[in-house]
């Protein structure tokens, strides 16, 4: 799999959040294989252009088409409802108390409640549970 990120911020503002992410667990750190921001895009999710754009780079950079890529998010707004625009499969991570950006009737193929729940859902579908 390849990790990318899609973010509503400029480089610089993530590259903090990246630092700390990629190392947040000793016994699983990982790398992102690409990051794309708004500063990188010129516009914000929940436009397409910016779903249009990381599908174009994740083609070029690795050959990853449209079909093969699986949106992970917590907006229903910003992320899932562009993915059902552009028929994109996803998951939605229902954090617990949160509230903004989801008044929307966004649909979504998985649910968790954390990323954690998803990861391990992954091992249990690959038999490495």
């Amino acid at each position: 799999f390849k990790l990318s990120v899609l973010s509503n911020v400029d480089q610089a503002s993530f590259a903090g959040t990246r630092a700390i992410l990629e190392q947040s667990d000793p016994n699983n750190q990982f790398t992102f294989d690409a990051v794309y921001t708004a500063q990188d895009i010129g516009s914000y999710k929940p436009n397409p252009a910016n779903f249009k754009y990381a599908l174009a780079k994740l083609d070029e950079q690795f050959g990853i088409k449209q079909e093969e890529v699986l949106i992970v998010a917590a907006s229903l707004t910003h992320d899932h409802t562009p993915a059902n625009q552009l028929g994109l499969k996803s998951v939605y991570i229902a954090r617990e108390g949160a509230i903004m950006s989801q008044s929307t009737q966004a649909k979504y193929n998985w649910k968790f409640a954390t990323l954690g729940e998803m990861a391990e859902a992954v091992k249990k579908e690959a038999g490495q549970v």
